[in-house]
């Protein structure tokens, strides 16, 4: 069903030709029935650090399932260009805003959320956060990025014990 999900994204024009706003990829979010989503074969846990599985990539989108073992989490970073929306799937993620302060030293924590199966939100393309699965069981995330996820995001932590990319 995610590669349902993927082909309903690739046949509508926003999908294909442009970029989505922030209303277009929370529209294809709540329009996901997660009792219907098949995911096997993108969710491969890694010990190490979460798994980040591709589903789609075009010029305007990038989808991808990512999969937290308890106590995984991702650097602080940023998206730089990409707006990036965030559905969860199983489990409860917790993402944890962040201010740099005026003097340029290390971002500083504001805020810590938790989202439950089927919440969604939004990571503007100037929000700076780090996700985490603090609970005792597996985590999975639905991203979509829009534009895709680019080189301009930044890194303000190491990723803890992975080298992967933002998420």
């Amino acid at each position: 069903m995610v590669l349902a999900l993927r082909d309903r994204i690739l046949a509508s024009p926003a999908g294909s030709e442009r970029a989505l706003t922030r209303d277009e990829l929370t529209e294809f979010a709540r329009s996901v029935d997660l009792e219907a989503l098949d995911i096997d074969g993108y969710c491969d846990g890694k010990k190490e650090c979460y798994a980040r599985n591709r589903v789609m990539l075009n010029d305007f989108l990038e989808l991808v399932v990512i999969c937290w073992l308890p106590g995984q989490s991702s650097a602080v970073h940023d998206h730089g260009k990409s707006n990036c929306l965030y559905l969860v799937l199983e489990g409860e993620m917790e993402e944890e805003l962040f201010e740099l302060p005026a003097d340029g030293g290390e971002p500083a924590a504001t805020t810590k959320r938790t989202f439950a199966r089927s919440d969604i939100t939004i990571a503007a393309m100037d929000d700076i956060h780090r996700i985490s699965n603090a609970h005792d069981s597996k985590l999975i995330t639905l991203h979509m990025y829009s534009p895709p996820l680019g080189e301009e995001a930044t890194m303000y932590t190491p990723i803890p014990r992975c080298a992967e990319g933002p998420s």
